[in-house]
């Protein structure tokens, strides 16, 4: 059995409906191509918790993950 990280078990916690209802309301995906605004609220969320110092970082330790 897997066991969900401390992580995952904040982020189901957060209905994704609820989130894309809002982003929509308020337009937050308009010319966004690849990155969807809950992909980045993940990211950023991740570089928040660990501590990340910068963008280059960020993507560093999203890459090994």
């Amino acid at each position: 059995m897997v066991e969900k990280t401390v992580f995952d078990q904040l982020f189901q916690l957060i209905s994704i409906y609820e989130f894309n209802k809002y982003v929509d309301r308020y337009g937050g995906n308009h010319r966004s191509r690849k990155f969807a605004w809950w992909d980045q609220d993940l990211a950023m969320a991740f570089a928040q918790v660990t501590g990340r110092d910068g963008l280059s970082d960020i993507k560093a330790c999203l890459h090994d993950h």
